[in-house]
């Protein structure tokens, strides 16, 4: 992909936990119709400027953290709530990354799946910036894959691990 700026349909999650529950962020850096409360800015002097049109919770987002000093994250986020239809035959520009951090708030270090450049940690405004060009690409080959990959993320995956259906 040849785009080095955001466009519609871009965005980024962000799932992280905050005072010990999860949250799931989404990042739109162009959503036409926005209201202007849900708009974010980064400035620094050496970074520059990078704007998100929308930034908001998605609360129908379900995440389960398993295991203690390795662990798995897994989320059921509706497809909806991202504007996404997935259909066989779809391909999907995109990149998924992690990162780390010896103190659950200092981020020690960015490792992305595609864009292996991502890796500073000291500016905001450059940390958060969306670079497309530097993306890798997702394609859902049939209708078989596509209906593994939904039931994989089914809800009902995520209810069992979080005991959801128990009484507190």
């Amino acid at each position: 992909m040849a785009r080095r700026t955001p466009g519609r349909g871009d965005l980024r999650l962000l799932i992280a936990w905050v005072d010990g529950k999860p949250q799931v962020v989404l990042y739109q850096p162009v959503a036409p119709g926005a209201r202007p409360d849900e708009a974010w800015v980064a400035r620094t002097e050496a970074g520059g400027e990078t704007r998100f049109d929308r930034v908001v919770l998605l609360n129908r987002a379900e995440v389960a953290l398993k295991g203690e000093s390795d662990f798995t994250v897994e989320a059921a986020i509706p497809l909806a709530d991202l504007g996404l239809k997935i259909q066989p035959g779809l391909e999907l520009a995109m990149d998924w990354g992690v990162l780390t951090s010896a103190d659950g708030h200092q981020v020690k270090e960015r490792l992305y799946w595609a864009n292996t450049l991502a890796t500073g940690t000291s500016d905001e405004a450059v940390e958060a910036r969306l670079e497309p060009h530097l993306w890798g690409r997702l394609r859902f080959t049939g209708e078989t894959a596509v209906e593994d990959a939904l039931e994989q993320a089914a809800p009902s995956a995520i209810d069992e691990a979080l005991d959801l259906d128990e009484e507190p």
